[in-house]
């Protein structure tokens, strides 16, 4: 998978995986959010355990992304204020929204 092939190549200290609640009555309900998922297959494809995390948003009905991207901003304003960089990795075809918008949000986070 690309993503464990960058955290191997790159000098990065976290892994931190984003996304919402799952629905009601997912074969995936026991993990309650596509962030936990996410973070359980990374483990899984032998990315160092003690580098990632699951980042979950809260349910919201439209903006997902932006969701996910407080959820981030507030994540790392709690537990890794010293970030100053990130890099973004995603499945869907939406990449450049998701990049612009967890940037924006980030921006906001450390340019108060």
């Amino acid at each position: 998978m690309e993503v464990k092939r960058e955290c191997n190549r790159g000098k990065y200290k976290l892994l931190l995986a984003t996304g919402l609640p799952l629905e009601r009555g997912s074969y995936l309900s026991s993990y309650q959010t596509n962030a936990h998922v996410a973070a359980a297959t990374f483990v899984k494809l032998d990315v160092r355990a003690d580098q990632v995390y699951a980042v979950p948003g809260r349910y919201i009905e439209n903006s997902r992304t932006h969701a996910s991207a407080l959820a981030l901003r507030d994540w790392l304003k709690a537990n890794a204020p010293s970030v100053k960089s990130f890099n973004v990795a995603t499945l869907t075809i939406i990449t450049v929204s998701i990049w612009i918008a967890y940037k924006l949000y980030l921006f906001i986070r450390f340019h108060p």
